[in-house]
This record gives structure tokens, C-alpha cells and sequence, in this order.
């Protein structure tokens, strides 16, 4: 008898073209920018300010939400605040060379 393991089955990784990029951190400001593009086309911008603690958004991100409908526009929000704070504790003023380095 042959036996089955239903606990195995494969992964398919598909990009999506979502990106966020971070093009501006003010490390005296504590305020860092961030964009959420589909491709190139940027359909949200954010502010975080940790001086001040807020959070300014421009833009809408609900075609970004129709790809991935297992996010929330909150999650977004809270992953380019940890990301602010990563840059501001470690000083961090071109995050896309962080990244490249940790990549």
C-alpha cells in the first residue's frame, strides 16, 4: 500500500511588480518618504515622521490591494513605519543601498 503525505506540495513565486521605495530620509527631521508603485506608477506616498509621530498618506492604493487581496492597506503602513524606524536608528540615509547590501 502506498502511502500518502499530504503535508508536501510546491510554491510558485510570481512577482507581482509591486514595489515600495524609500527616496528620502532626513536623518535630523526624523521623517522618511516612502512610494508604493505598481511598475513605475506610484499610487500611494508616505510620510513618516517619528519626531512628531504621524503619518501623512497621499494617493490610493486599492488596485494594489485588488493583486494582493490578503493585505490591508494597514499592513502597508505599519511595514513603511518599521522600516522608518530601522533607517532613523541606524542611520541609515539611502535605504536602496541597505537593502542592496543585506540582499
Amino acid at each position: 500500500m502506498m502511502k500518502i503525505n499530504r503535508n508536501k506540495g510546491i510554491t510558485i513565486f510570481k512577482r507581482t511588480g509591486i514595489l515600495i521605495k524609500y527616496p528620502y530620509v532626513d536623518l535630523l527631521k526624523e521623517q522618511v518618504t516612502a512610494t508604493i508603485s505598481i511598475e513605475e506608477d506610484v499610487k500611494m506616498t508616505v510620510i513618516v515622521d517619528l519626531k512628531l509621530n504621524t503619518i501623512v498618506k497621499e494617493g490610493c492604493i486599492d488596485e494594489i490591494l485588488e493583486i494582493l487581496p490578503d493585505y490591508d492597506e494597514d499592513s502597508y503602513i505599519e511595514q513603511i513605519k518599521h522600516w522608518a524606524e530601522v533607517f532613523i536608528d541606524n542611520q541609515i540615509t539611502d535605504p536602496q543601498a541597505y537593502f542592496d547590501k543585506i540582499l
